[in-house]
């Protein structure tokens, strides 16, 4: 065998023996997961520093938050849909539908019945849309 194959075989033995080692030690050891969890934290701000490194600090014209109250995530037995990750896909496209069909999504006034199942929708080309339910939003 040649010295360079020797070599990759040895670097890639001691590799996998302390990837082994970390990955026991590290649900083993608090101090070890602390210290791995420490080093994620500051690698992922560094990337996500880098990967908006060239970004306009002013170029974001819209932020759009979507909230899922607990009554849409409660047991179908209690009303609800269940965990999102199991709507039918057909609620996600209503969702987005509802979403890029309107300029602005607001919550509705404390004076609402229930503010929770009301949202005020602003329609780009009904700026004085009135209270409509989430489901009448959602074609």
């Amino acid at each position: 065998m040649s010295d360079i194959l020797k070599r990759v075989i040895i670097g890639a033995g001691i590799g996998l023996a302390v990837g082994l080692i970390i990955g026991w030690g590290s649900s083993r050891i608090p101090t070890l997961k602390s210290l791995l969890d420490g080093y994620e934290y500051i690698s992922y701000d560094a990337r996500m520093k880098s990967k908006v490194a060239g970004v306009e600090p002013e170029s974001i014209d819209e932020i759009i938050i979507i909230d899922i109250e607990n009554n849409s995530i409660a047991p179908p037995d209690s009303g609800g849909l269940g965990r999102y990750q199991d709507w039918p896909h057909a609620y996600h496209g209503q969702l987005i539908d509802a979403v890029t069909n309107s300029v602005k999504l607001y919550w509705t006034p404390d004076t609402a019945s229930s503010a929770v199942d009301y949202y005020q929708l602003y329609r780009s080309e009904d700026p004085e849309a009135e209270l409509e339910l989430l489901d009448e939003i959602a074609y």
